[in-house]
């Protein structure tokens, strides 16, 4: 978490300096070593959201070509994802999914989650989609299994469809989920006092 933390400082003085910067700027600015900030400029220059303008002269400056957003993007297993970012869908519709389920007292299962969510009519892989997100909050400990319905389409096949109830409701910004299955919540990060 330490590093995440890190990385979140280093992000924000980034989108402030926006033009030209050195790890020295960034170090001083969010506080951060030298060791970690070059450790993560390094990581985002090779994702495409830095550029070194001029690694002969030093310090190297750098400039941030890609700001897609308030939340630090993050290294997990060598690459980078970015919250900022549509992941396995957009963004909109897991936004307004976590809106729906943080009702108290919501008890859901997936195809309610896509019903409930979508402005059309909802399709076999919105309730996949919801169900994938759904499944990723129960690993994470957002969400606690309740019972199972039966449906008229569920009693012929013989299956039954698992009904969830949100337990840990952060706040409003809906939660991401990396490709790793890991969840980040930009809710529960810790913020620096100023």
């Amino acid at each position: 978490m330490i590093r995440f933390t890190e990385h979140r400082r280093v992000w924000q003085s980034m989108r402030i300096l926006r033009a030209r910067f050195s790890v020295s700027d960034l170090a001083a600015v969010s506080e951060v070593s030298l060791r970690r900030v070059s450790q993560f400029v390094r990581e985002l220059e090779r994702g495409g959201y830095v550029r070194c303008d001029s690694s002969a002269a030093r310090p190297a400056t750098f400039t941030l070509l890609r700001n897609p957003g308030p939340l630090a993007p993050e290294i997990i297993e060598g690459r980078i994802f970015d919250p900022n970012l549509p992941l396995n869908g957009d963004t909109s519709a897991r936004q307004r999914m976590w809106t729906w389920l943080r009702r108290p007292g919501r008890v859901f299962d997936k195809r309610e989650i896509a019903a409930a969510t979508r402005s059309d009519a909802a399709t076999r892989s919105d309730a996949e989609h919801a169900g994938k997100f759904a499944h990723a909050l129960l690993r994470a400990g957002y969400l606690v299994p309740v019972a199972s319905a039966h449906t008229p389409t569920i009693v012929r096949t013989g299956r039954r469809l698992l009904r969830w109830k949100l337990i840990r409701d952060t706040g409003p910004l809906v939660p991401s989920i990396a490709m790793s299955g890991q969840v980040i919540d930009p809710n529960a990060l810790p913020t620096r006092a100023a």
